[in-house]
């Protein structure tokens, strides 16, 4: 499993959701993923 957390600060990090998002669709990534993204957007 890997955990993705960008934390509660206010500033969105889009960019980090949006890759892992890519690496999942692509099958680049396998393992269980889990995010937690706060204020972000994606």
């Amino acid at each position: 499993m890997i955990f993705v957390t960008v934390g509660t600060h206010e500033q969105p990090f889009n960019r980090l959701i949006e890759k892992m998002d890519e690496l999942v669709e692509s099958g680049k990534i396998k393992e269980k993923v889990v995010v937690q993204c706060a204020m972000s957007l994606s």
